[in-house]
């Protein structure tokens, strides 16, 4: 279009525009606007607009007002408040986009007017105008969720729960403003069509509960946790092999009713709270024996309830045996020294132990006392003796001391072999006596003697 005719043409477009649109009715000219796109917050549309009577135009100007806080673009230009488009070769359509704001839209977009005007190869102008709506608005709140914005009614929105908290799960969404199927209700994430008005949707959860048992032989193959109202299947293991046959289920849980408690596998409908379920046996059953310091005579530890079961003692250098210990089985005093032990099998588990006395190698007799000449007459290593006696006997501990450097003349010792009796030792009896002694730090009122665990060298 020239430069004469384009000024001819918005002179008259700018005049028009303050003309009722009523005084071009008559005009075959029009100008047709569409949306296709989301309408949302921060949501782009694509706009097309189609002209009729365009064929013997030179030029043409369509003016159209921006919403507020929206923005254009046409062909890279971005344009606010208002929309215009000069072309000098009128085309059937073209397209141009708007874009929200990056907030929710609270409400419909004010109505205005589209504006277009063309002149024609003889200079004739003509004008047309139309209202423009842009669809309402309406709030979707969301709690528990993602996906609360504003929205036009019919719009596709997809919904989605949060993660349940802990010992919790989803169990539906409630609805206010919107009507959804059983199936959406129950589904953590959902495709909706926005109503024409605000709605609300809240994820609702539910806690969940535990089904312990109250020993090993009991099972279910239902969700563990769960929720309340869940038909629990529990399973009791068969232990006909142990001698044990199943009897019944209890629960210290007055709230859980068994469909039928003697059968193996039953179910009850789960409480609003954890419980504990067990499975109950009658029989002999199979018991576990545990020796400590001894073995079990023969090639099992498992036995049942009435069997005979041999225990015996295992030697230890140094010790001696004394008795059999254990709180499981009754024990006379005549069975508690024998080597070999038998008794029968109660309907328990048994755990017993063998019991010893520590011997000093040169205790010969093993009566676990050992004289004065005994001890001395066993030079090197010495060993340490724990406890004296006024009988001049002591007993072993089973440690070996290294002997240790020469007593030193301020030395004053006390020593069972006291030859004036006056239960000290003199550094001149001392070095008479040619044999390593003990060395004694206190004096009991008995008459015996406390060792400190030393062992001294006679002076040279």
């Amino acid at each position: 279009m020239n430069l004469k005719r384009k000024s001819i043409l918005l002179l008259g477009l700018c005049a028009m525009w303050l003309v009722s649109s009523a005084a071009f009715a008559q005009e075959a000219f029009g100008v047709e606007r569409t949306i296709a796109g989301t309408y949302g917050s921060g949501k782009t549309l694509t706009v097309t607009m189609t002209v009729t009577g365009y064929a013997n135009m030179l030029g043409l100007v369509i003016k159209e007002q921006i919403p507020e806080g929206w923005t254009a673009n046409y062909q890279g230009t971005t344009y606010t408040n208002f929309f215009v488009v000069d072309m000098d070769s009128p085309t059937a359509s073209f397209e141009y986009t708007l874009t929200a704001p990056d907030k929710n839209l609270t409400k419909q977009i004010t109505p205005h007017t589209l504006e277009a005007a063309y002149i024609t190869a003889d200079g004739a102008m003509a004008m047309t105008i139309q209202d423009v709506a842009y669809p309402e608005v309406f709030q979707l709140t969301v709690n528990n969720g993602s996906g609360m914005e504003t929205y036009a009614a019919g719009t596709e929105v997809t919904v989605k729960a949060n993660p349940a908290p802990n010992g919790q799960v989803f169990k539906e969404w409630s609805a206010t403003g919107i009507t959804l199927t059983d199936a959406q209700k129950k589904s953590q994430e959902i495709t909706i069509s926005m109503p024409a008005g605000p709605a609300i949707l809240t994820a609702v959860y539910e806690n969940l509960y535990l089904i312990t048992f109250g020993n090993t032989y009991g099972e279910t193959s239902t969700a563990n946790p769960c929720i309340a109202g869940t038909v629990v299947t529990v399973v009791a293991q068969d232990r006909t092999a142990d001698h044990w046959v199943f009897e019944k289920w209890t629960s210290t849980d007055t709230e859980v009713k068994f469909a039928n408690a003697t059968q193996m596998t039953t179910t009850f409908s789960m409480p609003a709270k954890n419980v504990t379920v067990t499975p109950v046996y009658t029989g002999e059953g199979k018991f576990e024996v545990t020796v400590t310091n001894g073995t079990v005579v023969g090639d099992t530890t498992v036995f049942y309830k009435g069997d005979s079961v041999t225990v015996k003692y295992t030697e230890v250098v140094g010790r001696k045996f004394k008795n059999w210990k254990t709180s499981d089985v009754s024990l006379t005093d005549a069975d508690k020294v024998k080597s070999e032990l038998t008794f029968t099998m109660p309907e328990k588990n048994v755990a017993i132990t063998a019991e010893y006395v520590l011997l000093h190698p040169a205790d010969t007799n093993k009566d676990e006392k050992i004289s004065t000449q005994e001890y001395l007459a066993y030079t090197t290593p010495v060993y340490n003796v724990v406890k004296g006696s006024v009988e001049g006997f002591y007993l072993w501990n089973g440690s070996v001391l290294t002997p240790k450097s020469t007593l030193q003349a301020d030395t004053t010792v006390y020593n069972e072999v006291d030859t004036n009796g006056d239960k000290k030792i003199t550094v001149l009896e001392y070095g008479a006596f040619k044999h390593p002694f003990l060395k004694l730090f206190a004096v009991k009122p008995d008459g015996s003697y406390t060792w400190d665990g030393q062992t001294l060298n006679a002076a040279e």
